[in-house]
């Protein structure tokens, strides 16, 4: 009976150092997994070039998923919307990463502008006439529940580069990114106070007044409608193409110009810049709020930074304010 009792004993001794043995191990696994993961966070992405036949690029080690992927199309023709090697539902945040920069994490109310880019993305149409792929790319993560996906664009041809093949991205996209990269620019400064409309409309309760409507003489620029502007601008030598963007609307490739002092154009607006042009009853740049209500009126559509005017069917006519002060006018082309 003694040996039984003292050989139970031993057995019990030998079992609690081994559940011991197996507790120290876990917690010593978790913190080594805690180590790595922290070590894995700042690890700069890089891309690599696509080998003939390769299916898929692994370019960059993260602390969520073994690694994150580029977009490379399975079709050369159609939309990417319909290639199973995109998928926007699953999205949770973007951010851009370029050169030594901070990493730049897209506002969730401008997301859409890279989604819908790649969305509606024509790849026979979109295809870029210049297909060199430039060194200091940046490199835009959708971050998603199931992976990341890493797609490089090159700022200065405004293209997405999806496996070894430049597609040109939309007006908005690059407008983003020179609102971003190149603070210093006419298109950066549209950007902002675009995006800062948006934004307030987003947030708004406005609706569209279609109460009333003014003349169409009373909202044309210097006696010239939308279309007769872009005829006019057309002969400025002073024409300077910004860069070249799919136009998801159209269904073709155009380019955002800039005319010197006048405007910046793209294939559905003209922007303004310029307090030499004006409307007939002389609504110009550097009017307050309290002038344009006295000498035009109120808009169809208000928000704090951006009045709306129809004509005909449609807001055409656009005035746009900072510190009470019109600063932009456009006059647009609904799709």
């Amino acid at each position: 009976m003694q040996v039984f009792k003292s050989n139970k004993f031993w057995w019990i001794f030998a079992l609690s150092i081994i559940l011991i043995g197996c507790i120290f191990w876990i917690v010593m696994q978790n913190d080594k997994d805690k180590v790595e993961r922290a070590d894995l966070e700042v690890i700069v992405p890089t891309t690599n070039k696509p080998k003939s036949g390769d299916e898929h690029i692994d370019t960059v080690i993260n602390d969520e998923f073994s690694v994150s992927e580029e977009v490379e199309p399975q079709y050369l023709t159609g939309s990417l919307q319909d290639d199973p090697s995109y998928d926007s539902e699953k999205v949770e945040s973007i951010t851009v990463q370029y050169g030594s920069n901070e990493p730049y994490t897209v506002p969730e109310n401008r997301e859409y502008v890279i989604l819908q880019s790649l969305y509606w993305l024509d790849l026979t149409v979109a295809k870029a006439e210049d297909q060199t792929i430039a060194d200091d790319n940046m490199m835009i993560h959708i971050n998603s529940t199931d992976n990341i996906v890493a797609i490089p664009y090159d700022i200065n041809k405004n293209t997405f580069q999806l496996g070894d093949t430049l597609y040109y991205a939309t007006d908005e996209v690059a407008k983003m990114m020179y609102g971003q990269y190149k603070q210093e620019s006419e298109i950066a400064n549209i950007d902002r106070i675009y995006s800062n409309a948006s934004k307030e409309a987003a947030e708004s309760i406005s609706t569209v007044n279609e109460s009333f409507q003014y003349d169409y003489e009373q909202l044309v620029i210097d006696d010239m409608d939308f279309h007769t502007w872009k005829e006019h601008l057309s002969n400025d030598s002073k024409e300077m193409n910004i860069v070249n963007y799919y136009d998801n609307g159209s269904g073709k490739v155009s380019s955002i110009k800039y005319y010197e002092d006048i405007a910046v154009v793209s294939e559905r607006e003209v922007i303004f810049i310029s307090d030499s042009v004006a409307t007939k009853d002389g609504i110009k740049i550097g009017l307050t709020k309290d002038e344009v209500l006295t000498t035009l009126g109120k808009s169809n559509l208000e928000n704090d930074s951006q009045w709306s005017y129809k004509i005909g069917d449609y807001l055409k006519f656009h005035l746009y304010f900072e510190d009470n002060k019109v600063v932009l006018m456009s006059l647009t082309l609904p799709l």
